[in-house]
């Protein structure tokens, strides 16, 4: 594959993963109160075009859940916390990787999906404007919307 022909890692870490919930007060409450993890954040939609969603802290991963409905066919996603956004995303386009095109599900972050080769959801995520995607050669998101990475909420 182009992808694993070339040197040098194109993410940084491991920042958390997130599951889609039918149900966030149900979900909230058996991650909390049966598993016992502390609430990191929360954000629950002011605009329609906003997803609900909560984090938890785990330890050195962070597992989230976004709660406007379970979405068939998905799983969890693994999101990078990447440094710089625009300069990651061409990188995997460089190397042959279809990236989605980028969703601001908070103000300030920037997400973009992509598939590994056996179809796994991936995401990249780092700071940034859809106004910055505007001025540049890519068109208007239309992927699902994520959220955003530990401790950089509104």
């Amino acid at each position: 594959s182009a992808v694993l022909d070339q040197p040098g890692s194109v993410v940084d870490r491991l920042d958390h993963v997130y599951y889609w919930v039918s149900d966030m007060d149900r979900a909230v409450a058996f991650y909390r109160d049966v598993l016992g993890l502390d609430v990191g954040y929360e954000q629950r939609p002011v605009t329609p075009d906003q997803t609900a969603f909560v984090t938890f802290q785990t330890g050195g991963i962070q597992l989230s859940i976004n709660g406007d409905g379970a979405r068939d066919g998905t799983g969890p996603r693994l999101v990078f916390k990447v440094p710089d956004f625009f300069g990651t995303r061409q990188a995997l386009l460089d190397r042959g990787v279809d990236v989605a095109e980028p969703l601001a599900p908070v103000p300030g972050i920037l997400i973009a999906e992509f598939r590994d080769p056996d179809g796994n959801l991936l995401v990249i995520s780092g700071r940034g404007e859809l106004a910055e995607v505007a001025a540049g050669p890519v068109a208007a998101p239309d992927a699902d919307p994520g959220l955003a990475p530990r401790g950089e909420a509104p």
